[in-house]
């Protein structure tokens, strides 16, 4: 498949129209990563998550065909998939007397939850994940204090402060800093564009 390709269609938009194996190892490899840490969100036993995750992502694969993005986000689409297995997790587990009153209340809680209460959940989840991988991918572009001086000022330091500590001047930290801002906003444009069909 020519790069041309690639670069103008979505990674979800390959993985469903054209069953790309390659496409489809990229997609899970993506999301792999966020249905874990959306699970033990939505409060999945730590045992359990690797199986509701493995369940989510072969229906993922299964019933990817199915999406129809004029009829909205992907991540609606995904949200309906994982809220349906995380129910019906918690409804398996109810047969465990052991455990009945601690999943029942899970499972009233999650078909208590309003929708848009847990599309903003998942839509906080994502943002922090696709920031968090660009992040990865930005600090390996870099060398010496840039990093470090980016994260210092997330963390409410000073120019000034990160300065001293780091041994470079205020102005160095400014050119840093801003070198990684750009190269992250470019990056998280990146990946939406990879994960999300327009």
């Amino acid at each position: 498949m020519s790069s041309e390709y690639k670069t103008s269609h979505s990674l979800v938009n390959r993985a469903r129209e054209d069953k790309c194996p390659e496409a489809w190892d990229e997609l899970t490899a993506y999301y792999r990563n966020f249905i874990f840490y959306l699970l033990k969100q939505l409060n999945v036993k730590v045992d359990d998550i690797d199986d509701v995750s493995q369940e989510i992502l072969i229906t993922l694969m299964k019933d990817l065909h199915s999406y129809d993005r004029s009829k909205g986000k992907f991540r609606s689409w995904l949200r309906a998939l994982i809220k349906n297995k995380v129910l019906m997790y918690f409804r398996s587990k109810r047969t465990n007397k052991e455990r009945l009153f601690t999943q029942s209340e899970n499972v009233i809680e999650i078909e208590q939850t309003e929708d848009a209460e847990i599309e903003n959940i998942i839509e906080k989840e994502w943002q922090t994940y696709i920031s968090t991988l660009a992040m990865e991918r930005v600090s390996k572009s870099f060398r010496g204090n840039a990093v470090k001086a980016f994260e210092m000022a997330l963390e409410g330091k000073t120019a000034l402060e990160t300065a001293d500590e780091l041994g470079i001047t205020t102005d160095t930290v400014y050119i840093l800093r801003k070198r990684v801002k750009r190269n992250l906003l470019i990056e998280v444009r990146k990946l939406i564009t990879e994960l999300e069909p327009s």
